[in-house]
């Protein structure tokens, strides 16, 4: 199956997305906007492009007003700016809410994205209602996060000198380097070819783009003091290195966090479990009155 095919989750017979270009600093970015509700904005890693996320927002999209996007670098949008660090993609998300005149957002930040998803929230708090960062890759936050980061620095770098200009070889090294004795982040990504290739076509995005962005640290003030409600969650099928800084995360808010039972580093891959998740979390009750802090990977009956 070719990188360039349709996601392999994509529903059959679904109605295109609403596709738009927003400015941001005379660079556009592709959008794409599917369903009506109440409204989510995925933010995914760098290898991670809007069509990635075709099976997740599809399936949402019956209930949700959902928007996918490529971040800057990514895919076919503008590299002008870029590399950049979170603070500048974070800029680019809220200038896509105000562009939509969306409000009340939810977030779902994944990964790499989870570190512009937070800083979404910290810094532009007025559109967004709850932010729900999935093994957001803060690597600074944990002593395991840091040795994974610099495995993964070194592993990168080693290719990249022997093989200047691989990109793709360089992301395979990483995640070969990404183990921890019991899982590795290749371990608990789909095995799909399609999803292998379609991050091999924007590995210069996520090498170049989002390793940058695990060494920024964390400002366990701003976290504290952050007016948007945030939830953490790490999937019962991934690396016990996500769930330590999860939980350290969630410990600076004083919220449980939750696991998702099945799901591993890339929601993607079960987007049925991820749907479920992310319309629990945005029910027009107040999520933080939710009491169980754990979302199963069958469905309720009913739903």
């Amino acid at each position: 199956m070719s990188p360039h095919d349709p996601n392999p989750d994509s529903i059959p017979g679904s109605p295109p997305p609403r596709h738009h270009r927003v400015d941001v600093d005379g660079m556009a970015l592709a959008v794409d906007v599917r369903g009506s509700g109440r409204s989510v904005l995925i933010i995914g890693a760098a290898d991670e492009d809007r069509e990635f996320f075709r099976g997740v927002a599809e399936r949402l999209a019956s209930t949700h007003t959902v928007v996918t996007y490529d971040r800057r670098g990514t895919a076919v949008a503008g590299v002008e700016g870029w590399p950049c660090d979170a603070r500048r993609h974070a800029t680019d998300a809220a200038t896509i809410l105000e562009a939509l005149d969306l409000s009340e957002v939810a977030v779902l930040g994944v990964s790499a994205g989870g570190i512009v998803a937070l800083r979404l929230a910290i810094d532009h708090p007025e559109r967004l209602r709850v932010v729900m960062l999935h093994e957001p890759g803060v690597l600074s936050m944990t002593e395991s996060g840091r040795v994974l980061r610099d495995r993964g620095d070194r592993a990168v770098a080693d290719h990249l000198a022997d093989h200047p200009g691989d990109w793709a070889g360089a992301a395979q090294a990483l995640m070969g380097s990404a183990t921890t004795g019991e899982a590795s982040v290749a371990a608990v990504q789909r095995d799909d070819d399609w999803f292998r290739r379609r991050a091999a076509t924007n590995a210069r995005a996520f090498i170049l783009g989002d390793l940058p962005m695990t060494h920024e640290p964390v400002d366990t003030d701003e976290v504290d003091s952050c007016a948007v409600d945030l939830r953490f969650s790490y999937g019962s099928a991934s690396m016990a290195v996500f769930a330590e800084i999860v939980t350290a995360l969630a410990t600076l808010r004083a919220v449980d966090p939750i696991e998702l039972h099945g799901v591993g580093h890339g929601v993607h891959a079960d987007p049925d479990a991820t749907v479920r998740y992310v319309r629990r979390m945005t029910r027009p009750t107040d999520p933080t009155t939710v009491t169980d802090h754990s979302v199963p990977a069958e469905p309720p009956d009913g739903q």
